[in-house]
């Protein structure tokens, strides 16, 4: 399927469960210089199944606080 241009790197979902979208625009592909980039590839299993494709989002990162060890190196 053509990749939506809304979307930058696919995720992709077959009942819930995440599986792997492969995508034709790779580094070595010319960065959609070349005809039929831009696409995804999709396996689909047989039956009826609920398919999502988003744009892949990441969990966010843990916060820290920081502090400093050397209290003497803390400017004002």
């Amino acid at each position: 399927m053509t990749q939506p241009p809304f979307i930058l790197r696919p995720q992709y979902f077959i009942d819930g469960a995440e599986w792997m979208a492969c995508r034709t625009d790779y580094p070595a592909s010319g960065w959609g210089a070349c005809d039929n980039t831009w696409q995804i590839g999709l396996s689909v299993p047989a039956g009826v199944h609920q398919l999502l494709v988003r744009n892949m989002t990441f969990p966010e990162g843990w916060t820290r606080p920081f502090a400093p060890a050397i209290i003497s190196a803390v400017r004002k």
